[in-house]
């Protein structure tokens, strides 16, 4: 699971999520985990992004996934989705209104907050995941991939249009791309120089990639200009 993570943040992998989207299921990552307790005001999953097997998530399907630890003992995880259309209810307009994924940017947004600065945020603020969690979503570790970006693979539009104007800042980000949508998703961390940091949402609907690297820099030029 580790892998399939990083290969998400690394090279946003449509086989990858979607293994993990049948890992879970939809009503357990939409009830759980999705919820607004947790932040997410208005969010939801109900589609994979792979159609070929044995990555393919087809949520009509029963699903039995087999753990086997290295001592040989084994435990089932076992789901079937229950037909609710969680993107209906929470209201998606793009792609699909009963089928569509969807998430609106103040939620993108508060949870990667929720991931960077996780340590100086007061408890009732954080995700509830243990501090080796935070850190492997944040850097990776043992040669896997993190949310900071270090690899072009990734789509690191920000990091693309900003490394020159913060040289010195970290960058995370999670970009997307499906149908005219683009998205980037990115906090640049430029405590060490400035002492300031941010966080940012963009979304453009051209369906090119270039557009949302001039967007990026057009913001991260104007955030240049209001520190002293």
């Amino acid at each position: 699971m580790p892998e399939m993570l990083s290969e998400v943040w690394r090279r946003s992998s449509n086989e990858d999520y979607t293994l993990l989207l049948r890992f879970t299921g939809l009503d357990y990552l939409n009830r759980q985990f999705l919820a607004p307790d947790r932040g997410f005001t208005r969010s939801a999953l109900m589609r994979g992004y792979w159609s070929a097997r044995p990555y393919t998530y087809k949520p009509a399907e029963r699903q039995r996934i087999t753990l086997r630890a290295q001592d040989g003992r084994m435990d089932f995880v076992e789901h079937l989705w229950q037909g609710r259309s969680w993107s209906a209810q929470r209201g998606a307009t793009v792609i699909d209104s009963s089928t569509g994924n969807m998430a609106i940017t103040r939620d993108l947004a508060d949870c990667l907050r929720r991931i960077v600065f996780h340590d100086l945020l007061p408890e009732s603020e954080r995700f509830r995941i243990s501090p080796e969690m935070v850190a492997f979503l944040q850097h990776g570790g043992n040669g896997f991939s993190g949310l900071d970006t270090k690899d072009p693979d990734s789509g690191p539009h920000a990091w693309d249009a900003g490394k020159d104007l913060f040289p010195e800042a970290v960058f995370y980000h999670k970009v997307g791309l499906i149908s005219n949508e683009v998205i980037e998703l990115a906090a640049v961390d430029d405590r060490a120089r400035s002492g300031k940091a941010w966080v940012f949402c963009l979304r453009a609907g051209t369906g090119q990639e270039k557009v949302m690297v001039d967007l990026c820099r057009a913001v991260l030029t104007e955030l240049k200009k209001t520190l002293p």
